[in-house]
């Protein structure tokens, strides 16, 4: 195991948190006060996914997943869209740590 000899685990994880922290903002950002999530909210969204290098396929999917949620959905509060799209994340998630790779 000498891959991992080298690895500083406690500054990649900050560096995770910190990538998670700036998607989590930046989508924060994007919905929040936004009484209507139009298309021009959908493509923010879409650039903050794909500017944090979750990559174009699995973005497109996880865009396709939110839109369908959305519509089933009463409560558009910026906690619940914000709790759709996590929800989202962990299953695209789920679904790649099963081998069913969206970006390829």
């Amino acid at each position: 195991m000498k891959l991992f000899k080298n690895i500083n685990f406690d500054k990649l994880k900050n560096r995770l948190y910190k990538t998670r922290s700036k998607i989590v903002n930046s989508i924060t950002e994007t919905i929040t006060g936004k009484a209507v999530i139009d298309e021009s909210i959908i493509n923010k969204l879409e650039e903050v996914l794909i500017s944090s290098d979750i990559g174009y396929k699995t973005t497109e999917k996880l865009i396709e997943n939110i839109q369908v949620k959305l519509k089933e959905v009463q409560d558009r509060s910026g906690d619940s869209i914000t709790r759709i799209i996590k929800d989202e994340l962990i299953n695209i998630l789920n679904v790649n740590n099963k081998s069913k790779v969206y970006d390829s």
